[in-house]
């Protein structure tokens, strides 16, 4: 295996998990398999916890050319992977809470236990970032998003790219839809 695809999902993602594989499958070519992580976010286990096992999967695949595709609260977990990472080529934030530890509501904090610990985690790895991994990362932002703040969603540094949509759901399937396949080739 040359290449592999990694998506990290946010926290809806499990009740349309059929339709996220059935939209990623389509990235997948003989050479570059594509896995979704599962996040898990509604369960008790920590932020430490999910990054471990991701840590993990990337590092079972030492030599591989590894993208990472993460949208909504996934974009948390691949910020903090990238800091961690060597192993990483690129990585596609799409939609992405990856800042704004202090204004996440209680409804997502209720859901979502370990949702504050990534994105503090998020905060504190973009603030370590040397220049060279910053270069690595694709921002995906709406015209307009009711879920995430925009200026939540990208830091400077980084490549930012419109998703020319409105609203936080149909602007990640847009993304990964008619955007994201094209980016995976660059």
């Amino acid at each position: 295996m040359k290449e592999l695809v990694i998506v990290i999902p946010g926290l809806g993602s499990n009740m349309v998990r059929n339709r996220i594989e059935a939209i990623v499958r389509r990235w997948e070519r003989p050479n570059r398999p594509v896995q979704i992580f599962n996040s898990n976010w509604s369960s008790n286990e920590s932020f430490d916890q999910k990054l471990s096992r991701l840590i993990k999967q990337v590092d079972g695949y030492k030599g591989a050319k590894i993208s990472v595709v993460a949208f909504s609260a996934g974009g948390a977990l691949a910020t903090s992977l990238l800091d961690r990472s060597s192993n990483i080529s690129k990585v596609i934030l799409i939609s992405s809470k990856i800042k704004g530890s202090n204004t996440i509501g209680v409804k997502y904090q209720k859901r979502a236990s370990a949702l504050i610990d990534a994105v503090k985690a998020s905060e504190n790895s973009i603030a370590r970032l040397p220049a060279s991994k910053k270069e690595k990362i694709i921002c995906l932002k709406p015209i307009f998003d009711e879920v995430v703040p925009k200026k939540d969603m990208c830091f400077e540094g980084v490549e930012t790219k419109l998703t020319p949509f409105l609203f936080h759901v149909p602007s990640i399937a847009i993304a990964l839809l008619f955007q994201v396949k094209r980016l995976l080739k660059d």
